[in-house]
């Protein structure tokens, strides 16, 4: 098995082998699927046999295995997280989280006015205040032990206790947390409450870190999509303004730099492995029970003949001219498939759209100089895991005008 970046080794494979390669390593097979075509045939048509989660030694071992919603085993627990998750995080219900999520935005835009450098811990803080918000009803402070638990308890599974913050943090407001309680009462349910929201905590601020760093990466790399950016938001909503989520309709480029930013760079290039629980026949090969199956993402969201100039960036891929059809969309690989696809997507693309917009609306986002005045280009290196994030990159973050940090200070005023 490659050690890094195992997701474009797959997708090499697949140029040279065939969409289907299937290898094995200690005993244990594993089927990576390069297409969507593929990828829909077996995790959402036969998801009676492809919606189970491999066994994990470290996970067991450690206690993941029987709560935390991505990788339980499929079955009754699975069933009624998402039950749970689906009552909170339905399109619909979205809605309701608007406000504290562009709070937690205007308060990031404060930051990055007065201290752009580290911005990278500005966007994590701004991740975990929403979702700790939303989950919890608890407001952080500024390095606030309980946004470490994110880092912490999605790449150490050692950190799995730290998840359950109902134990250590106040719950004075209406939250996440207190409305399935209410409705699925306490007893045998309230552990498994307390997990199933704890799930929303660690992998939802982790997903829009990510998008949120791959949009700055994007800006200073490819500056057409940053101009192209700011004269539609200036053109609908004036430079002396911030976005909302009533603007969205109105914002379409916008609206395609966050659907470039799925595809450009897969927060997770091979999602969570799937595993067949029985054997079977595809396209004339036998599966075994007990393989093991990626999604490939990352090759789907590249595949040149879909996506053209795939290691581009270029929002207008989204936009196509009129009477032709648009590509498929990332979101459809973006969250997973059949019946583990995420069930917090609606939520996560609400968070990036609103950073995305509102970053745009009031900073230039350009490469960094050394000390020579020379720009700085960064690379497009990703640290290698699950849940992509850019490797620290430098970059000049600036207000594009006077008034825009007059926007900023206004609506952060009483926050």
């Amino acid at each position: 098995m490659p050690g890094r970046n195992e997701w474009e080794t797959a997708r090499q494979w697949g140029a040279k082998y065939g969409d289907l390669v299937y290898i094995k390593n200690l005993g244990t097979g594993y089927l990576f699927l390069n297409s969507y075509e593929d990828a829909i045939e077996l995790f959402e048509k036969r998801g009676s046999v492809y919606s189970s989660r491999p066994q994990t030694t470290m996970l067991d071992l450690e206690g993941w295995s029987d709560w935390f919603t991505s990788v339980i085993p499929y079955g009754d627990n699975l069933r009624r997280a998402r039950q749970y998750f689906n009552r909170i995080f339905q399109r619909s219900v979205t809605k309701n989280y608007y406000d504290v999520q562009t709070q937690s935005i205007h308060k990031l835009l404060y930051k990055l006015v007065q201290d752009p450098d580290h911005y990278r811990h500005h966007i994590r803080q701004a991740a975990a205040e929403a979702i700790i918000k939303i989950a919890y009803g608890y407001e952080i402070l500024e390095n606030d032990p309980a946004v470490d638990v994110i880092d912490t308890g999605i790449r150490s599974v050692s950190d799995a206790l730290a998840f359950y913050l109902v134990n250590a943090v106040p719950v004075p407001t209406p939250s996440m947390l207190s409305k399935l309680t209410e409705l699925y009462g306490r007893g045998d349910n309230e552990t498994f409450i307390a997990q199933t929201v704890a799930v929303a905590f660690g992998a939802g601020g982790d997903t829009t870190v990510s998008a949120l760093l791959t949009f700055l990466l994007a800006m200073v790399l490819f500056p057409d999509a940053m101009k192209k950016g700011h004269e539609e938001l200036d053109r609908v909503i004036g430079k002396h303004a911030l976005p909302s989520f009533e603007d969205r309709p109105r914002l379409p480029y916008i609206e395609a730099i966050c659907k470039e930013c799925l595809r450009w760079q897969a927060i997770t290039p091979l999602a969570v492995p799937h595993l067949a629980e029985k054997d079977d026949i595809f396209k004339g090969y036998f599966i075994p029970a007990g393989t093991v199956l990626y999604g490939n993402v990352w090759a789907m969201l590249r595949d040149p003949k879909r996506y053209p100039d795939p290691d581009k960036f270029i929002p207008d891929r989204w936009l196509p001219a009129y009477g032709e059809e648009p590509p498929l969309e990332a979101d459809k690989m973006a969250f997973g498939f059949g019946r583990r696809i995420c069930p917090g997507r609606f939520f996560a693309e609400n968070s990036i759209f609103i950073g995305v917009a509102s970053i745009l609306a009031t900073f230039n986002i350009e490469k960094a100089v050394d000390e020579h005045g020379v720009p700085i280009t960064p690379t497009e290196d990703y640290l290698s895991s699950i849940v992509r994030h850019p490797k620290p990159f430098k970059c000049k973050i600036t207000p594009r005008s006077d008034a825009s940090v007059l926007a900023v200070r206004q609506a952060t005023k009483q926050l």
